[in-house]
């Protein structure tokens, strides 16, 4: 069981303000001082300091922080796994992004039942900000991520490399141009995926690499799936960048176009992430493997 001047030290961690904590786990604020004093004479380092009057982890706080997460997922996987020792079917409990989850998940499923049919998944499908946050609480085991995060604070598998498309309309003027440049596409309506998505941040990274914002195209709409997003656009009404793998069927059906965008790389990652330290770990490494292996059978 996870100590609870740990709790406390994660808590802090997440307001960086005493008072908050002490009306988050309803204790006094002198008790949290108190816990957070344990804990440095405990490890011999200090957590915090102030800079300019504010509140800041130090890199030993920031080390015993990630090492407090993984305390949290083990110990509630090994709840989980305590309430199941009398159940002897295999359990898994996964989660993925929507681009994964549609569009490569299900093939790599389909062979895991193959090869054991009693399996027991439960399956989350979410954006790349919850399912980061689901691993790192312990509630999934492990997620199939593409985007952004932490790398220092998850033991990282990469899975594939895959990249970012323009999608346009068939008949959109500039599938007849033989060089298309972000610049071109400013006036477009662009489709965007809702934050906190994982296509999103790498989307507003590229932007920001060619000093733009979503702000600069003439109308940006949020839409939260990828087959409405690509209902849109084939309907005309505006373009999109999403995943080659969600779109290979509307390509080759000749229902949407794509084109190159001049110095515009979206070559991104897929990767499978699970916390460091996980008691876990073997069987996870195992359905990496497995996982990696139905990728490249494609």
């Amino acid at each position: 069981m996870i100590d609870y001047r740990l709790l406390t030290f994660m808590d802090l961690h997440e307001t960086m303000n005493y008072t908050k904590t002490a009306q988050n786990l309803h204790i006094t604020q002198p008790a949290v001082t108190q816990h957070i004093k344990y804990l440095e004479r405990k490890y011999k380092v200090r957590l915090f300091h102030y800079e300019r009057k504010h509140l800041e982890l130090t890199k030993e706080g920031e080390y015993l922080y990630r090492y407090a997460l993984s305390i949290l997922s083990n110990t509630e996987q090994l709840l989980q796994e305590l309430q199941q020792l009398s159940d002897p079917k295999e359990k898994i409990q996964l989660g993925a992004t929507l681009t994964i989850g549609e569009y490569l998940l299900p093939e790599m499923l389909i062979a895991l039942y193959e090869r054991n049919n009693e399996l027991d998944l439960q399956l989350t499908l979410e954006n790349t900000e919850m399912l980061v946050k689901d691993v790192r609480d312990g509630k999934l085991e492990f997620a199939l991520v593409e985007g952004l995060f932490n790398k220092e604070e998850f033991h990282t598998s990469l899975l594939k490399k895959e990249e970012m498309i323009l999608i346009l309309p068939p008949n959109h003027p500039l599938v007849h141009q033989k060089t298309i440049t972000i610049d071109a596409l400013l006036k477009e309506r662009l489709f965007v995926r809702e934050s906190g998505c994982g296509t999103r941040e790498i989307f507003i990274q590229a932007l920001e690499q060619n000093n733009l914002s979503l702000d600069n195209f003439a109308k940006c709409t949020q839409i939260s799936h990828i087959n409405m997003i690509k209902e849109m656009v084939q309907g005309g009404t505006g373009i999109s960048f999403l995943y080659e793998s969600a779109v290979r069927k509307e390509l080759e059906e000749k229902r949407l176009a794509t084109r190159k965008v001049k110095n515009f790389s979206l070559m991104r990652e897929f990767n499978m992430i699970s916390m460091k330290n996980s008691i876990y770990r073997e069987q996870i490494d195992s359905y990496y493997s497995f996982f990696k292996e139905c990728l490249s059978n494609r």
